[in-house]
């Protein structure tokens, strides 16, 4: 990993709304809170985050179908003294890149975890309704298109378990796209208290 120095909350927050608004699994759920919320579009597509009601805004998005300020679905347990920052992956950071413990990617990856081994097998898997997006996905990675940062979690050994864009970082791991990928990196001491840690 090449370190690029920290990053906020409030970013981690706009690049997991940014990921998910275009995703054609989570999209409607976006659009479901951003109208729940009685917001546009524009405060994902155009944030200001130096405006402290914006990213009021965006962290009760999140809440609204990820438990974000709950501390419940993806992110239940997750330590709320996280400190994050912003890394670049090597080619070697994706063959020690895990998933998180879902038992979607568990079984993709033949319980490894491991982002390499979901690369190998999902060519077998291509129609299954669990991961099918990736095959999306990976057509736009081929055409050049760029993604936000993934999101993980650093472990006690200094590895990486992804909280946001499994899909992706398969489709990279397929594409050897080796380079010019970014991640958002959360650390804390109690961060296997995180349920999918």
């Amino acid at each position: 990993m090449i370190e690029r120095g920290t990053a906020t909350e409030e970013e981690m927050v706009l690049a997991f709304l940014r990921a998910e608004i275009n995703s054609s699994r989570f999209d409607e759920f976006v659009v479901q809170g951003l109208a729940t919320i009685g917001r546009l579009r524009e405060l994902i597509d155009e944030p200001n985050l130096a405006d402290s009601a914006e990213n009021s805004a965006r962290r009760t998005l999140l809440d609204f179908y990820r438990g974000y300020e709950r501390r419940i679905l993806v992110f239940l347990g997750f330590p709320p003294d996280a400190t994050w920052r912003r890394v670049l992956l090597e080619e070697g950071d994706f063959f020690r890149l895990r998933y998180a413990n879902h038992p979607t990617w568990c079984q993709l990856s033949d319980g490894t975890r491991l982002v390499s081994r979901g690369a190998e097998n999902f060519p077998q898997r291509p129609d299954d309704p669990e991961l099918y997006q990736i095959n999306g996905i990976l057509e736009a990675v081929r055409r050049g298109n760029h993604f936000p940062e993934l999101i993980a979690a650093e472990d006690n050994n200094g590895g990486l378990i992804l909280l946001e864009g499994a899909s992706r970082a398969t489709a990279y791991m397929m594409d050897r796209r080796f380079h010019e990928v970014q991640a958002l990196v959360a650390s804390s001491q109690s961060i296997w208290q995180w349920h999918w840690f």
